[in-house]
């Protein structure tokens, strides 16, 4: 399941055809983010193609069929994360959603202030990251309460997640990415040579970690230096970055999805029939 400007597209025959995703309500083509588990559960949020409020369409059937959730909240949704049965949102104004049945019922989560946040990632242990404008980084146990891990500066924090062993990434605009190698405690501004705004935000592939924007996708092997990935000639942006498995990625644009295994990339065109 990858998430592009025109919609949600969704495969499940790894990726070797593609078709989009019909949400019906006021979703339509405006989805910001989507997130599938392992039992049929996807959930997709993003804003209303007339009115700025936030939405929320859900399927229990993989992708086959959606329900427009009651959200409880006129703000722009931007990321989305789950286990389980369990779902969270974040989106403008600071706004945390969570829903601990499937995405039938959602509530408000502890106040996180002003700031827009689209980051969101669960880590294996349990642990919950968001991130957002004004260098915000929250951080929550239970998906409730949350704490400030970080906020500084003007940077507008993308995305996060964990990058290689117990590193945290959270990339950035200006060709920026944020990194943090004590859970959160601290974090370092790295400069990756490029102008890229990364809000495609982040993914990592075994030792591999990966950031796209604008036309622009890096791999960092090693922590330290940045590798440009060539795309397609007539590629325009990388919308969405998606980590399936220890080498193997793939990487959304308006109008194509790359598969990347390490160094190598195959094109493969969403199929809409």
């Amino acid at each position: 399941m990858v998430a592009v400007s025109k919609g949600i597209w969704r495969s499940t025959d790894r990726g070797a055809s593609w078709q989009p995703c019909v949400l019906g309500g006021p979703i339509g083509g405006w989805s910001r983010a989507a997130w599938a588990g392992d039992d049929g559960l996807v959930c997709v949020v993003g804003d209303g193609a007339t009115v700025s409020t936030g939405i929320i369409s859900v399927s229990q059937d993989g992708g086959e069929s959606f329900c427009v959730a009651d959200a409880p909240t006129t703000q722009p949704l931007y990321g989305v994360a789950g286990h389980g049965d369990a779902l969270w949102a974040v989106g403008g104004g600071g706004m945390i959603l969570h829903s601990a049945d499937r995405g039938r019922t959602w509530a408000r989560s502890q106040p996180a202030g002003p700031h827009l946040l689209s980051g969101i990632w669960r880590a294996p242990e349990g642990r919950l990251w968001v991130s957002g404008t004004e260098g915000t980084v929250l951080t929550s146990d239970d998906g409730q309460a949350w704490v400030v891990s970080r906020r500084s500066g003007r940077a507008y924090l993308y995305g996060i997640g964990g990058g290689p062993g117990q590193s945290l990434c959270a990339p950035a605009g200006g060709g920026t990415v944020f990194m943090s190698t004590d859970g959160g405690a601290k974090w370092t501004a790295k400069r990756t040579k490029t102008k890229a705004y990364f809000y495609a935000g982040m993914a990592c592939t075994g030792d591999d970690l990966w950031v796209g924007g604008n036309d622009t996708l890096l791999r960092c092997g090693d922590g330290k230096a940045w590798q440009r990935i060539e795309l397609p000639p007539d590629w325009r942006r990388v919308a969405d970055l998606h980590a399936i498995s220890e080498d193997e990625i793939w990487i959304a644009g308006d109008d194509a999805i790359l598969r990347g295994r390490r160094s190598e990339l195959a094109t493969g065109s969403p199929q809409t029939e």
